[in-house]
């Protein structure tokens, strides 16, 4: 294949962004950019069954794990406890055997374990699915009004991760896993990530896909007053709808007799009147999300998510307001969720991959800090993205589908599928720290890959871009097949189709993996500081200029 040769220039690049990097951008700053902490940096997206091409229920989880882990079925003893635990999860190790458990500390309760508990594959923050398609997304909500804080006086223990797990451990159903959180949140009470968070939580499963919302009830709570410990509020979306969750509440008016379409807690209206957020007697309608966060969706990513997958409502930025959920101009597939997981605003005036921050090779990942910079949804994302799919033609095991992208950081990763029924997973998926570059690990092939990309990134985007389309739409074409081949085995035995799916997608991830370091291997030879040969290829006229009035 006929290449044209170039030269980097990596080290002054480098330089040169830096050196501009307080002049003025190419971004209009006429938004207030959505500039999260990094607990409020996810995205996810839901879509109900009739929305989507091939009539899957769709759910999606951003929460930057680095590994997966199969936890089996288990029965227990009828006076067995289930210990909960009552921290943030975050993953220290530094040591020890790579695919080891993160390790963890803090203080936990105990509750009833029921009898049986059902399979499911996890993260390191956050499940993914269980064995019967439930399956769970998650965005920190910022923002909430300071007279829900709780403080050191109050009982309220759970946090949000361990909660999600006891839930796919015991839930068949999407409805099932919500109230199974919500009666745990509520005897045990809510304590959020940080004071002025509540969380967001989207819950699928064969047929529906839910957006639940939580937060904490104030200051001084108590177990003993018998109050619930934490509010609620859950929204189905409509089969033939899209929402997306971006670090905003997206529960507006609701209607508590619909019990079709909405969930909530005893306290879900008396709270804002508690706090004197609702007046019952105005002529104003309880909105969920003004009430307790005093404002509606409306963040640039959330108008960015609508306006790819609804471009006829010629939706524009800086509004009050978006309409959520929305009905899709086209069905939607897996790929086009992908498209939102990798976009840069390509096209509009708030375009990444344009202007001085993004250098000579446009590179949309800007430096940090970068004066008037838009969030983004792949920087408003952590490195791994799992799409989930429930597809209710098929028995539950294979039914369900995880697309799990490790370490891509949306644009620079390639999705393997992992089915509902799998008992194993591929070693390097199951293997690495997020402090410790490894070869053997899927996170570190594919971020390592993302990072060398951003160092001449319009040009290496191209190269990772074909190589992701032949392994993604390879995998997507084989999926029929796979799919006829396990139900036959499903029919004959339950376990010969697990055996069959370990077998075929852990091949599949180790062959991606394969590609995928024979692609850095190239990128690094072939990008490498001097070490290219023949004809130059020269920062564009635009960025010479720039620097020629720096010199002046």
């Amino acid at each position: 294949m006929k290449r044209k040769i170039e030269i980097s220039g990596i080290v002054f690049l480098m330089f040169v962004i830096m050196l501009f990097i307080g002049k003025k951008t190419s971004v209009s700053s006429t938004l207030t950019f959505d500039d999260r902490s990094s607990g409020e940096k996810c995205n996810v997206f839901m879509v109900g069954k009739l929305a989507t091409i091939d009539g899957s229920v769709i759910n999606t989880q951003t929460a930057g794990t680095t590994r997966a882990w199969f936890h089996p079925p288990a029965d227990h003893e009828a006076e067995a406890k289930r210990l909960l635990k009552c921290y943030n999860e975050y993953d220290r190790s530094f040591m020890g055997e790579a695919y080891s458990p993160p390790v963890r500390a803090g203080r936990t309760i105990e509750i009833p374990e029921i009898r049986h508990t059902f399979a499911y594959i996890e993260g390191d923050w956050w499940p993914f699915m269980n064995e019967h398609q439930v399956s769970i997304g998650e965005t920190t909500l910022g923002g909430l009004k300071k007279e829900l804080f709780p403080s050191n006086n109050s009982d309220a223990l759970l946090r949000v991760t361990d909660v999600t797990r006891v839930a796919v451990e015991r839930a068949k159903t999407a409805r099932d896993a919500i109230r199974i959180m919500a009666s745990l949140m509520e005897e045990y009470g809510f304590n959020p990530w940080g004071p002025n968070s509540g969380e967001f939580i989207s819950v699928a499963d064969r047929d529906e896909v839910w957006a639940w919302e939580v937060i904490p009830v104030g200051a001084d709570w108590k177990k003993s007053s018998g109050e619930p410990g934490a509010a609620w509020c859950a929204m189905r979306i409509p089969d033939d709808m899209f929402a997306p969750s971006c670090n905003e509440s997206i529960i507006g008016e609701i209607d508590l007799d619909d019990k079709e379409n909405f969930m909530a807690s005893s306290n879900a209206k008396s709270l804002a009147v508690k706090y004197g957020f609702w007046e019952p007697r105005s002529d104003k309608p309880f909105r969920w999300d003004v009430a307790y966060w005093g404002k509606k969706a409306n963040s640039l990513r959330t108008w960015r998510a609508l306006s790819l997958i609804a471009p006829s409502l010629s939706l524009k930025p800086g509004n009050e307001e978006y309409p959520i959920p929305v009905r899709p101009d086209k069905k939607i597939s897996i790929l086009d969720i992908r498209r939102l997981y990798e976009d840069f605003y390509q096209g509009t005036e708030y375009d990444r991959t344009k202007g001085l921050a993004a250098g000579p090779f446009g590179c949309p990942w800007w430096p940090k800090g970068t004066p008037d910079m838009p969030i983004t949804i792949p920087d408003a994302t952590g490195p791994s993205i799992v799409i989930l799919q429930g597809r209710n033609w098929l028995p539950d095991p294979l039914g369900g589908i995880m697309w799990v992208g490790l370490g891509g950081w949306g644009d620079a990763c390639v999705y393997v599928p992992f089915y509902a029924g799998m008992t194993k997973l591929p070693k390097a998926y199951t293997t690495g720290v997020k402090t410790k570059f490894c070869w053997d690990s899927a996170y570190w092939i594919f971020n390592m890959l993302a990072n060398w990309a951003r160092l001449h990134y319009a040009r290496m985007i191209g190269e990772i871009k074909n190589v992701q389309h032949v392994l993604e739409t390879s995998a997507l074409n084989k999926l029929g097949g796979i799919d006829d081949e396990a139900y036959s085995l499903y029919r004959e035995d339950p376990a010969l189709a697990s055996e069959f799916l370990n077998e075929t997608c852990i091949r599949h991830a180790e062959e991606v993996l394969d590609k995928w370091r024979e692609l850095a291997a190239f990128l690094i030879a072939w990008y490498s500081h001097n070490s290219w040969f023949g004809d130059q290829v020269e920062a564009p006229a635009w960025w010479r200029e720039v620097l020629q009035k720096d010199k002046n």
